[in-house]
C-alpha cells in the first residue's frame, strides 16, 4: 500500500488520481480536522474526465474538532478516475485527507 496526503479547503482537491492503466484499490480515506471547531469534510469519485458534483458525492461528514474520521472501503478505480474532496474550511490549513492505494 502507498499513501498520498492532501490539505483540504472549500474549492476541493483532487486527492487521488489514479495514474496506473491497471487501475488501483483505494483502502480508506482518513480525514483529520486539526482546527478548533467541527468542520465538514465531502468526499466525490468522479470518473475519467469529471469534475465533482453532487452526483458523485460519496458522503458529506462533521469532523469534531481534533478528530478524525476514517472512511473503509475497497473501492476500485480506473485509470484517470479520481477522489475529490472538500472541507468548509475556506483557505486555512486545517483539514487534512490521506489516501491509502494500491496500483494493480
Amino acid at each position: 500500500m502507498a499513501l498520498t496526503n492532501n490539505v483540504l479547503n472549500n474549492t476541493g482537491t483532487d486527492i487521488f488520481i489514479c495514474a496506473n492503466a491497471g487501475g488501483a484499490a483505494v483502502g480508506s480515506v482518513i480525514a483529520r480536522n486539526s482546527d478548533t471547531v467541527a468542520r465538514d469534510f465531502t468526499l466525490h469519485a468522479a470518473p475519467s474526465g469529471y469534475s465533482a458534483s453532487t452526483a458523485n458525492t460519496l458522503l458529506t461528514v462533521s469532523i469534531p474538532a481534533g478528530d478524525s474520521y476514517v472512511f473503509d472501503t475497497k473501492m476500485l478505480l480506473g485509470s484517470g478516475e479520481k477522489l475529490h474532496a472538500s472541507t468548509d474550511n475556506g483557505t486555512a490549513t486545517k483539514v487534512y485527507a490521506t489516501v491509502s492505494y494500491l496500483y494493480l
